[in-house]
């Protein structure tokens, strides 16, 4: 049946109103305002968080900065100590004003539980509006294997002991401190050690040392006095000289690096090497050594890069000798004790022997302490030392107090105590918002 159309009162029909896109803009507008007090209150609640986190911070830093200055950390692993807030106020760690809601100054305390090498804070806020931690966070949680990442957490150990015996690996070789220097043993998994059980325990690198020594002999020419008459070293024949005394040729060193191509002499040497400008970086300036001078080798360690443009660079060493008049005199080969039929030693020609082999044993002494030179270094060999557990002594983990009511002694006298080891397992409470 077809619906009739309405009608006014002189009978003439009426068309309805379409309230469509009325009703679109009303329900649009009504989805702004919701986003509106959603941002409010989300702002408020964000604003409120972050007051609550600051004073939670505040807290855990000044009590952590308090107990590490006193030295009141807990040094067993399980163990822990708490720190009023109080305690901090009356010790002028943690200001009132600071720490206070509105004009209520906030308390509270926090727990600092020693797990392996790091300490885990427990917080508790009290009487501090909503920042209090019982009105801001639900109840605790049940005890988990792992901590997670709640904000709360408080940690609960239960402490077992095993037997351990301890046990050496064979020493390594005596090393060089240059060949430690280049590849230190700071890994107890180093190759150069022997392989050890995969369940030892408490690994570290045991160090022994020996004092090794070697030296080296200084030398001259000793000669015999047969009346002849001698000049200083001279590379040139000196006036008043009429002969060389081939037997005294000394080199000296080789003088400084340069740019400039040396004079070439029939008694000289001449050497040659690439240099460069060395420069090291300040920010994005290069700043060069000496003036940005060219040099064959790094200045220090400083000037750490160079340009890649090089120059040649020339340094020389002169052969020198004693001229005479006269009788020439007899020397002798090189030799640290003046050798028998031989008077006199020449100072200007001295030499040093090589360094010989490292020993363990020293090779100077009175006798011959104006010529030997000696040099000497502690030289360090390694072991692993490790523990190897039984297992565990207690049927089952239990808290600290009736750990020490079965067993009979305290966590610190089984720490002490070089035959058994303290195990520690740990297990989490949280509490979320």
């Amino acid at each position: 049946m077809q619906q009739q159309p309405y009608v006014d009162e002189q009978g003439k029909p009426v068309v309805p109103k379409d309230n469509t896109r009325l009703y679109k803009v009303l329900g649009i507008a009504l989805l702004v305002l919701i986003f509106i007090i959603i941002i409010i209150i989300g702002t408020r609640n964000g604003a409120k968080n972050r007051k609550c986190v600051k004073l939670e911070n505040l807290l855990e830093s000044t009590a952590r900065k308090y107990a590490e200055e006193q030295g009141i950390m807990p040094s067993i692993k399980g163990t822990s100590i708490t720190i009023q807030a109080d305690e901090l106020f009356a010790n002028g760690f943690l200001k009132q004003e600071e720490f206070q809601m509105k004009d209520n100054v906030c308390g509270g305390s926090i727990k600092f539980t020693k797990v392996e090498d790091e300490y885990i804070p427990t917080i508790n806020v009290t009487n501090c509006d909503y920042c209090t931690t019982d009105t801001r966070y639900h109840d605790w949680s049940g005890e988990k294997e792992k901590k997670g990442s709640a904000r709360i957490v408080d940690v609960i150990p239960y402490f077992n002991y095993v037997e351990k015996d301890t046990y050496y690996t064979e020493w390594t070789s005596y090393y060089s401190l240059e060949e430690i220097e280049l590849y230190p043993f700071t890994d107890v998994k180093d190759e150069r050690f022997p392989s050890i059980a995969s369940d030892a325990k408490n690994v570290t690198i045991d160090v022994d040392t020996k004092m090794y020594y070697r030296y080296r002999d200084r030398q001259w020419m000793f000669y015999t006095d047969n009346g002849g008459s001698y000049s200083e070293f001279s590379s040139e024949q000196p006036s008043g000289y009429a002969y060389r005394d081939d037997n005294t040729r000394r080199t000296k060193e080789c003088t400084p690096w340069s740019l400039d191509y040396p004079d070439k002499k029939d008694y000289r040497t001449i050497r040659d090497t690439y240099g460069y400008r060395w420069y090291y970086l300040d920010g994005k300036t290069k700043v060069y050594w000496n003036s940005g001078a060219y040099s064959p080798e790094q200045p220090n360690e400083t000037y750490n890069m160079h340009e890649k443009e090089d120059v040649r660079m020339y340094c020389y060493e002169d052969d020198e000798w004693r001229w005479y008049n006269g009788a020439r005199r007899d020397y002798s080969y090189y030799d640290s004790v003046m050798p028998d039929s031989y008077s006199y030693k020449d100072e200007g020609l001295t030499r040093y022997t090589d360094w010989y082999d490292w020993s363990t044993e020293s090779k100077r002494n009175d006798s011959n302490s104006y010529y030997r030179e000696e040099q000497s270094e502690n030289r360090p060999r390694y072991r692993l030392k490790y523990d190897m557990y039984s297992f565990n002594k207690l049927e089952d983990s239990l808290s600290k107090e009736e750990f020490e009511n079965v067993v009979g002694k305290t966590l610190q006298q089984i720490i002490d105590d070089p035959k058994y080891d303290l195990v520690v397992t740990y297990k989490y409470k949280t509490r979320k918002k």
